[in-house]
């Protein structure tokens, strides 16, 4: 490690910071007793934004916000408890019979009219269970009474724990946020820098290496450059995979094959 962290070598080490001499005598000692004060002391600041995100960026963002919110996730969430209900009963299981397709459609309407009343519904069951799946499960079995579904209530979130749900809600809003949102936000930024590349063709542009001067260029290739590079992202974004686990508590299917 060198000489500095060599205690038994070279007399000539660094000395650590403990062994070092005082400070200097032309240093002015602190004198006089330090005042703290506790941070409980400032005032409180208006309602802020944890993020920039949410912040001075949010007109930016504010379209991912319909999926990467934590309302989106609770909507996808009650889209993964659904369809697992309606999966569940195609298969005519634990002695159910498969939904009519109007039963299927106001099942889906759960988390497609998902909104304020949902959210709302949410917040004040949370606040009990302090669980935000087991929150999910009781609206969907609220829902499901009110529907007049009570023979089915008993399989929501059957076999599933909390993290069957998650994962695959969260690879849900992902992939809808990306391939809605920010794919074609990208786009409208590659579809700029391709105008400005032809617009700029012939604007002469000085190049450089090692920091001296070097051939000529010109504006539109090297925007073009970008361009290309912001291309080739997208592509590999675009085919990405997005994957989940649906497999139970321990990932081995346990509880279903009981």
């Amino acid at each position: 490690f060198g000489a500095r962290y060599d205690r038994d070598g070279d007399s000539r080490a660094v000395p650590s910071a403990r062994a070092r001499s005082a400070p200097a005598p032309h240093a002015a000692p602190l004198t006089g007793p330090i005042r703290r004060i506790p941070l409980t002391s400032q005032p409180s600041l208006p309602p802020q934004p944890l993020s920039p995100l949410d912040g001075r960026y949010r007109a930016a963002v504010a379209g991912l916000a319909d999926f990467l919110s934590e309302s989106g996730l609770n909507r996808a969430r009650v889209e993964v408890e659904v369809e697992w209900l309606i999966a569940l009963t195609d298969r005519s299981l634990f002695e159910t019979s498969p939904l009519s397709s109007d039963d299927k459609d106001r099942l889906r309407a759960l988390y497609r009219d998902f909104g304020q009343n949902e959210i709302d519904w949410l917040a004040e069951k949370e606040a009990v269970t302090r669980h935000d799946v087991k929150a999910v499960e009781y609206l969907v079995r609220d829902r499901l009474s009110a529907l007049g579904l009570d023979a089915i209530a008993e399989l929501t979130h059957f076999a599933c724990t909390s993290e069957d749900i998650n994962s695959v809600s969260y690879a849900l809003t992902v992939k809808r946020a990306v391939e809605g949102v920010w794919l074609p936000a990208l786009d409208a930024v590659i579809a700029k820098l391709r105008e400005l590349a032809v617009e700029h063709a012939d604007a002469p542009m000085l190049s450089r290496t090692h920091g001296q001067p070097a051939t000529p260029s010109t504006m539109g290739k090297e925007i073009a450059v970008f361009a290309w590079r912001l291309e080739r992202v997208r592509a590999q974004i675009a085919a990405s995979d997005y994957l989940a686990k649906f497999s139970g508590a321990t990932g081995t299917w346990s509880a279903h094959l009981a």
